[in-house]
């Protein structure tokens, strides 16, 4: 890593507001949105990741809105829907994941550890909301509608049809069991 790369993670990381210091290095001309798009972490996640991964959805969109590259894979395989899947139902987590579905994030890339779809995660976590926020089902629908990721099964043996099942959303998913 860099000193540049360095000094901008710490300064990122340390910022009171981390959206308005990348605003004002990209607008000093201090970096470029490809140069944004091209930092790594240590784990080999981009800044969209740790955007996401931290919670920081103004930063992630701000990000996206700029273009940066997507679908980047870390070392333990995993792209931004694995990162989201834990924050999805904070507050602008499901407008982020509209944003990743529309720049096409691989739903179908499964974990090194436990070979967990992107797909699954998302499921995962938002299944047993999806009879109580209308948004969830919609997210959900238009990701199963890639057919991505859907009926890949884990180390545990679990896919999206499984867990449709535990949680008795048949009905709702019919369309999947075809």
């Amino acid at each position: 890593m860099s000193t540049l790369e360095s000094k901008l993670f710490l300064d990122i990381g340390l910022h009171n507001n981390p959206l308005e210091y990348i605003k004002h290095v990209i607008s000093s001309g201090e970096v470029s949105t490809e140069y944004l798009s091209k930092l790594r972490f240590e784990n080999g996640s981009s800044l969209l990741e740790h955007a996401i991964g931290s919670n920081e959805f103004f930063v992630a969109e701000y990000l996206l809105d700029l273009g940066v590259e997507v679908n980047v894979v870390t070392k333990d395989n995993c792209n931004e829907f694995h990162f989201l899947s834990d924050f999805i139902l904070k507050p602008g987590g499901i407008q982020i994941g509209w944003k990743l579905l529309d720049r096409d994030v691989d739903l179908s890339l499964a974990d090194r550890k436990y070979r967990n779809t992107a797909m699954f995660e998302i499921f995962l976590r938002t299944a047993p909301w999806v009879k109580k926020r209308k948004d969830c089902y919609e997210f959900l629908i238009a990701c199963f509608e890639k057919k991505k990721g859907i009926y890949e099964k884990n180390k545990n043996a679990l896919n999206c049809i499984s867990i449709m099942h535990k949680f008795g959303f048949e009905e709702e998913f019919a369309f999947l069991l075809k």
